[in-house]
């Protein structure tokens, strides 16, 4: 679908939803903080220039680790030829929202292929299919960058590209394809875009020190 028809779409599923409200006020139930879990949201012309710089393929499979209110994974589906498009979200209200979102008449009656939204740790998700992965990641935590960077030895097979926002995956396993710049809804960042070259091990170097 060209954008100029999926992004009029794309904002009447959004327009009741504040993703920012639901997540600050998850958080604010948390004993300890957790800056991880800053929310932050896609923008559609950006999201879809730094997706082209991925060169999706027919039939790919997209997975969007962290993903909110499933912005990232809607306009995958909209504007991209995937088979399949996921997202892994850890909060339980942003999930549920985004499920609501995926299961309204004007969403079904819209996105193509296999959608799913899973509430869980993208750190315990299995996303071995993915041909695509994106991931919001401004606000992780050097520690959860490292966990990230693990999963994705583990499990991505070669040829699946891997964007970042705002951080460098630093993988000997991943090469750079494309680092430019972005704007997301917060203001100007820049994506990576990294490619696996390897094929996954059972255990990375990294993993047994």
């Amino acid at each position: 679908m060209e954008i100029s028809k999926a992004k009029p779409l794309f904002e009447s599923l959004y327009a009741s939803l504040r993703g920012y409200d639901l997540s600050h006020a998850f958080r604010a139930r948390l004993a300890k903080k957790d800056k991880s879990l800053v929310y932050g949201e896609v923008l559609p012309e950006s999201f879809q220039a730094v997706m082209q710089a991925a060169r999706p393929g027919p039939g790919e499979v997209f997975y969007d680790l962290g993903s909110g209110l499933g912005k990232a994974v809607v306009l995958a589906n909209l504007l991209f030829d995937f088979s399949k498009c996921v997202g892994i979200e850890f909060v339980p209200s942003l999930a549920q929202a985004a499920q609501a979102v995926i299961d309204s008449r004007a969403a079904r009656k819209a996105l193509r292929g296999t959608v799913e939204l899973i509430n869980a740790s993208f750190l315990d998700a299995d996303f071995s299919d993915a041909d695509v992965v994106f991931t919001h990641s401004a606000c992780f935590s050097k520690k959860l960058m490292v966990q990230l960077r693990r999963r994705c030895e583990a499990q991505l097979k070669p040829g699946a590209r891997i964007i970042t926002i705002s951080t460098h995956l630093n993988s000997p396993l991943f090469k750079r394809r494309a680092l430019m710049s972005c704007r997301m809804d917060w203001g100007p960042s820049f994506a990576q875009i990294s490619e696996r070259i390897d094929a996954p091990a059972s255990r990375s170097r990294a993993d047994r020190k």
